[in-house]
């Protein structure tokens, strides 16, 4: 479970760099897989 949370940080991490457009399509991404950010 260690290597999906680090997957998931490492997406916010990356998701600070994009551009709206590619934020708003990586999200999408996100809830399509069921992806949510649990950072606490």
């Amino acid at each position: 479970m260690l290597a999906f949370e680090t997957l998931c940080d490492y997406i916010e991490d990356f998701n600070i760099q994009l551009t709206e457009k590619e934020s708003q399509e990586i999200s999408f991404i996100n809830k399509e897989f069921g992806i949510e950010s649990t950072s606490d």
